[in-house]
């Protein structure tokens, strides 16, 4: 549930200030297209229908054009579209680690007591070891080691490498991420 908290964060924060962009560029648009029509009365009556024309024309060419106060709609929308793409990922992305933690738990709880030891003590070493360090955890010994990292390798948990005359191994790196994370 924090995790999902962490990602709305940045979703809320993309609604605001795209909703900030749109309200600020629409109403500097609206003053500015206001302005440009705005004429004072008392010197319309004074200038001929020529004058008045390019009274109007000269403002129309002083003044910025209108299309830059449409970048800030267009960044509103880049905004919107992808805080929407973040929203549905996230979505994807939520069902996905909890599908995830779901099937570790699962692989764990087939683990019998002293393969769950083992796989803990290797997440421990960050995820790779030799299989000498497996022979100091409590109640372990050479054969029963063996055992368990043969078993474990058989079961896809572990992969083991020859390193000389020592065995290194390697926890499943999807399932190291995870039972890393869940530490």
């Amino acid at each position: 549930m924090p995790n999902r908290m962490n990602r709305r964060t940045p979703l809320i924060m993309l609604i605001i200030v795209s909703f900030l962009l749109l309200t600020a560029s629409a109403s500097l648009f609206l003053s500015k297209t206001r302005d440009l029509r705005r004429l004072d009365p008392v010197e319309l009556e004074s200038m001929t229908k020529d004058q008045i024309l390019q009274t109007i024309y000269d403002r129309q060419a002083s003044s910025a054009p209108l299309n830059l106060y449409f970048i800030p709609i267009f960044a509103f929308f880049g905004l919107a579209v992808g805080a929407l793409t973040y929203y549905l990922v996230g979505k994807d992305l939520d069902k996905k680690e909890e599908s995830l933690q779901h099937n570790t738990k699962i692989i764990l709880h087939l683990l019998n007591a002293d393969e769950r030891k083992a796989v803990e003590r290797i997440v421990e070493l960050g995820g790779t070891t030799h299989q000498v360090e497996i022979t100091y955890l409590p109640g372990f010994t050479k054969v029963k080691a063996h055992r368990i990292v043969e078993t474990l390798v058989a079961k896809g948990v572990l992969e083991k490498e020859p390193r000389g005359k020592m065995r290194l191994l390697r926890l499943h790196k999807d399932l190291y991420a995870l039972l890393r994370d869940q530490r």
